[in-house]
């Protein structure tokens, strides 16, 4: 339906035109337009255009044929309708353009009067050779059942004590539906899945309580009987919302029981009796408890423990309990303990911040056996690491004790010790329970680097008739290492021939060996120092000779001589020497060189032919070919004369 106006329209009209100069100018023009009524079908009393949702598209909801903007406007083709909902045929026909959803149109709050209203206002004009139309239809959208209500989520976690008092109440999700409130939400529904005939009836759903223009229903959930975690920990609901067409959505509540420390532990029996021998090794379990909780988390996390007993302080010294697993473990010897009877107060207790607790008794008895061997400890009085026997020592000195322990009482507690292979080498001597270790021959590491001997050591020294405990201990005896050995070289003397001037390189390799071990057998090599050692040097590891720049014959002679040296690291250093004897073989490597050539030779005018001038010395280092031959150059030739072999110059 057309919004018809009370009073005259004022509108401005925009246009433009183009100038005798071409430019183009803006023109505003107001015009007053008189619209008179046109019929329109669908109408209402206060002259709205009443249209349902989701209406076909070219469904015509209006006929501006006979209207005011028919009349000014003339050809529909010209007139412009500013809503994407609606067009105008050219018969005049105002009809829907697009599927219309009141959901999602933009309705004008403030035309609408109610939540129910959804008022589109549509502007229509034309423009255009001097005539201008104009009108507003107001589109009243319809509403009609096409949602669903809808929950945000899919499941939905609350949790509560199990002391939560009864009658309580919790708001529940509410369902949204975008329909109006006669098509909106108009109950929700609470269906237990997991509750059996005893919890069926612990929770209810309220849904008495509205709100809002569109009396929207807020949910609750209410506790009706009293929860018991140990009874029943979850609880899962499905919740459902519907509309008056019963189209509905649902979630699903989980309820998770949290609970509270109303229960104690209690133990599995009230006594537990154990027989524990004296010899029980040190790490075994020798007891176990048990206990449950009906609670659950910390409330029924069970902790055990000894209580404390003022009279057993020493026994319970040599147990632990498990806080977890309730084993009773043995964690120092009962040496000492044997023949005795006790009682031990165990308690289990809860970890809640409140705790309670059960307690039980433990009562054991300790059995009295011979059951610690004798140990064999053997301490050196050398000082030096990893041996026993200095090296050339003494007979007679004594190198180290051995102690012999036995952690039994009484009788079974006494020791006897001896050796039983050695005596040709070893004496013991015994002075207040240690036994002295006394050397009977002087030791050669080189010979012999270590002496196993066989001890024994046995308990009941007193009383034969016992059962008694041995222990047979092989002892190794190193020999330590004195420096007395020298290095010795494999070669004492090694020689070689090479021709001079060759490039520095490996001539000759020594091999020295120490009998002595450790840093006192380690050889390393080097040369002295000597005239000529800047031509040689030495590998200290290898023993390698090399030459470190060419050697001159010439300058070092027919033979050289180095001297070589290894030495060990020991103290006092212990060194031998060695030599290596190089016979420098000539080769043609030096040019004939004048001595004290003369400046010039005098001749006398008129001399006659073949007198002496005077004579030319040349020399060459060279060994095998250190003989000269003299010539004249050429140009001096034809003038002069030099004797090839004495060097004399004469005249021609």
């Amino acid at each position: 339906m057309v919004l018809f106006h009370s009073n005259s329209i004022h509108s401005s009209l925009v246009t433009t035109y183009r100038s005798t100069h071409g430019l183009l100018r803006l023109l505003s023009i107001t015009i007053i337009v008189a619209l008179s009524g046109f019929p329109l079908s669908s109408a209402q009393n206060d002259g709205t255009i009443s249209l349902r949702e989701n209406t076909p598209i070219g469904t015509m909801i209006a006929s501006l044929a006979g209207s005011t903007i028919q009349a000014n406007c003339e050809d529909p083709s010209t007139v412009q309708v500013k809503s994407g909902l609606v067009q105008l045929d050219s018969s005049w026909s105002l009809l829907t353009r697009a599927e219309i959803d009141r959901e999602t149109a933009d309705c004008d709050l403030k035309l609408s009067k109610s939540e129910i209203n959804c008022i589109v206002k549509i502007s229509i004009f034309c423009s255009g050779g001097g005539k201008f139309g104009f009108v507003d239809v107001l589109l009243d959208i319809l509403d009609t059942n096409d949602n669903s209500p809808s929950f945000k989520k899919e499941k939905v976690f609350l949790s509560m004590p199990e002391n939560v008092p009864q009658n309580s109440m919790w708001a529940l999700d509410v369902a949204s539906d975008p329909d109006s409130h006669q098509y909106g939400v108009n109950k929700y529904s609470l269906v237990c899945v997991n509750c059996d005939q005893d919890s069926e009836g612990v929770f209810r759903l309220v849904d008495d309580e509205r709100r809002g223009t569109d009396n929207a229903i807020l949910p609750k959930l209410e506790l009706r009987l009293p929860l018991d975690y140990e009874e029943k920990e979850l609880f899962v609901f499905n919740i459902s919302a519907y509309d008056s067409d019963n189209n509905m959505d649902s979630y699903q509540l989980f309820i998770n029981v949290s609970d509270i420390n109303d229960n104690a532990p209690i133990f599995a029996q009230s006594t537990l009796k154990s027989t524990i021998p004296e010899d029980q090794q040190v790490g075994s379990v020798v007891g176990n408890v048990e206990a449950h909780d009906l609670d659950s988390g910390r409330n029924g996390e069970i902790e055990f423990g000894f209580s404390a007993q003022e009279s057993l302080p020493d026994t319970m010294a040599s147990f632990q309990i498990d806080p977890v697993t309730g084993d009773i473990t043995l964690v120092k010897s009962l040496k000492n303990q044997g023949g005795k009877d006790h009682e031990v107060i165990i308690y289990a207790r809860d970890k809640a911040d409140s705790p309670l607790k059960d307690e039980m008794t433990w009562k054991f008895s300790i059995l009295e056996k011979n059951d610690f061997v004798p140990q064999i400890n053997y301490i050196s009085l050398e000082n030096s690491e990893g041996c026993q026997i200095p090296e050339n020592n003494e007979v007679g000195h004594v190198v180290g004790y051995f102690e012999v322990t036995d952690t039994d009482d009484g009788v079974f507690g006494e020791t006897e010790f001896r050796m039983v292979n050695g005596s040709s080498l070893f004496e013991l001597n015994e002075n207040n329970g240690m036994y002295f270790v006394k050397l009977l021959t002087v030791f050669n590491r080189e010979e012999q680097e270590s002496y196993v001997v066989t001890v024994r050591a046995w308990d009941c020294r007193s009383d034969p008739t016992c059962d008694r405990l041995e222990t047979l201990v092989p002892m190794e005896f190193l020999v330590c290492d004195e420096n007395d050995n020298n290095p010795m070289f494999q070669d004492r003397e090694l020689k070689l021939e090479i021709v001079e001037e060759q490039p520095p390189a490996v001539l000759a390799k020594f091999h020295a060996f120490d009998k002595d071990t450790g840093l006192n057998g380690m050889v390393e090599y080097f040369i002295p120092e000597f005239d000529l050692s800047s031509f040689f040097s030495i590998d200290n590891a290898t023993g390698e000779v090399y030459s470190v720049k060419p050697l001159d014959r010439e300058l070092l002679g027919d033979q050289v001589e180095i001297p070589v040296a290894a030495s060990d690291k020991g103290q006092p250093v212990q060194t031998s020497t060695a030599r290596l004897f190089i016979k420098l073989e000539d080769i043609n490597d030096n040019a004939p060189r004048f001595v004290n050539p003369p400046t010039f030779l005098n001749l006398f005018e008129n001399s006659k032919p073949g007198v002496s001038i005077g004579t030319i010395k040349a020399v060459d280092d060279d060994k095998e070919r250190a003989r000269v031959f003299y010539s004249a150059t050429p140009n001096s030739s034809q003038y002069f004369r030099i004797d090839r072999t004495s060097g004399q110059v004469s005249a021609i």
